[in-house]
């Protein structure tokens, strides 16, 4: 995040991160989605994720806890949001969306990152 605030670089990335708030539509908030929402408060990131479609879908329940951030000047290119109702073999479900205009794209994994024992 603060790479690309320094480089002048738009920042999209998806947030598995079992954060409930009612700010994004989850229907409850735990500690993690408050943390969440007062890192949001202080970075130039913003939400993307439109209605309240539910992300996370298990024989439980319905959730909305899996949200896409990225940079507050790419709201204005925001078309299209919608959560696919494909079925993704997992218990979240895709993000379907399009980013209007001219931006360059760099993918970026780091696998150094990944839990392997989990994974």
């Amino acid at each position: 995040m603060h790479y690309c605030e320094e480089e002048n670089l738009y920042l999209v990335t998806q947030c598995d991160s079992n954060s409930h708030h009612t700010v994004w539509g989850s229907t409850n908030y735990n500690d993690r989605g408050v943390t969440l929402l007062e890192i949001l408060n202080s970075s130039n990131l913003e939400i993307l994720n439109q209605g309240n479609d539910s992300t996370y879908c298990s024989a439980r329940r319905l959730e909305l806890n899996d949200i896409i951030l990225g940079s507050f000047a790419l709201l204005e290119n925001l078309k299209g949001w919608e959560v696919s109702s494909e079925p993704s073999l997992l218990d979240r479900r895709h993000f379907l969306f399009t980013l209007e205009g001219t931006l360059q794209v760099c993918l970026i994994m780091n696998p150094r990152c990944t839990n392997w024992d989990l994974f």
